[in-house]
């Protein structure tokens, strides 16, 4: 392993560890006969409580003129005692839509990133953008500059000067 490049000691760490984390709880809710979906964190369109977290801190900072723990205590205490299942459920049905949003969405994305290509640096000096010889680097010794990025199957295919360089993606 010691001789391995960062791409083959990535693919090496990929297929020894685990694809998910597993829980007790999980098999213990599973063995009781529920499903268990865990919520990305902090993501607010997706995780009903950062919805809830965000509503309480706003509450909280517009009513805070003191600036003092125990007002702060009590705005959180005033914002909680007014939360009911009404606002709870306008927090879930937000996620729910976003989530149909974004599944629905999922196949178009899916399409691009497929068909993903980076030019970094251009060969011909009609680009735009990047030259690829330095004036002041005539007689040095050429360096391996990225030429393109390419998405093929399950890989990536970094294109350089110099040669193809293949990532695995897939599992």
């Amino acid at each position: 392993m010691g001789d391995m490049l960062k791409p083959e000691l990535y693919n090496f760490i990929k297929l020894n560890t685990p694809a998910y984390k597993k829980f007790a709880i999980d098999k213990i809710l599973h063995d009781a006969g529920h499903d268990v979906s865990g919520l990305p964190p902090y993501h607010p369109d997706l995780n009903p409580i950062e919805l809830v977290w965000a509503a309480m801190k706003s509450h909280v900072a517009c009513l805070n003129i003191d600036f003092k723990f125990s007002a702060v205590l009590k705005h959180c205490d005033e914002f909680f005692n007014r939360f009911g299942s009404d606002e709870w459920k306008t927090r879930c049905e937000h996620t729910k839509k976003f989530e149909k949003e974004f599944i629905e969405g999922e196949p178009a994305v899916d399409r691009v990133v497929d068909e993903f290509v980076i030019n970094l640096n251009q060969t011909g000096r009609d680009s735009d953008f990047l030259e690829t010889e330095d004036e002041d680097s005539e007689g040095e010794e050429e360096d391996s500059r990225i030429l393109g990025v390419q998405s093929v199957g399950d890989s990536i295919v970094y294109e350089t000067n110099s040669d193809e360089t293949y990532i695995n993606l897939g599992g």
